[in-house]
């Protein structure tokens, strides 16, 4: 998943396989936001996003800021995803973002095993619907601590602290406008184009 046409295909695919009427061409058209078919390829881009909001994964032995700084985004994008699909799509996207949280869940505690940074998926309040975030439980040596403020309706600013550790983020929801705007939000750069 980490070519920028291995990414624009899979929407596409997951467009035509949302949509019983659309053609290919709408598709096409609906992944440069043009054309009838804008709205079920925003689902299905709602869907790539938060089903691979968490790619690529840290390893291991990867900095305390590198893993709280992917969690935050991963959990992020895939808890908005949902919220910003529609009403016939958000089934689907609920889905996607659940196995991305549990998966992301996973490798935070097999992260908080080996380097003793305990850090949980916690959900918040904003004033557009519920997000997740990682909060720092614990930390070598103490002092951990996660403060979270509402920007906008999904927007949101978040400082995790740890002894010498801090992240500062500021996120806001995807803006899905066709493939680029896929490839903007999971981070990838269209090398060869959409």
């Amino acid at each position: 998943m980490r070519c920028a046409k291995a990414t624009c295909r899979l929407a596409e695919a997951l467009a035509l396989r949302m949509c019983g009427w659309c053609t290919s061409e709408c598709i096409r058209e609906g992944l440069e936001d043009r054309g009838e078919c804008r709205h079920v390829v925003r689902d299905a881009a709602m869907a790539v996003i938060a089903g691979y909001a968490w790619l690529p994964p840290p390893s291991l032995d990867t900095e305390p800021a590198v893993v709280l700084e992917w969690a935050t985004r991963s959990l992020y994008y895939s808890s908005v995803a949902p919220l910003l699909a529609s009403r016939r799509g958000s089934k689907l996207v609920a889905s996607r973002a659940l196995f991305t949280r549990r998966l992301v869940e996973r490798l935070l505690h097999d992260y908080s095993l080996v380097t003793g940074y305990v850090i949980y998926a916690t959900d918040y309040r904003l004033p557009g619907g519920w997000v997740t975030h990682p909060t720092l439980a614990r930390c070598p040596g103490g002092g951990a601590s996660t403060r979270v403020e509402a920007t906008g309706p999904l927007s949101m600013r978040i400082i995790h602290e740890c002894n010498s550790v801090r992240v500062e983020l500021e996120l806001e929801p995807p803006r899905v406008e066709g493939c680029r705007g896929i490839l903007e939000t999971l981070g990838r750069v269209a090398e060869h184009g959409c």
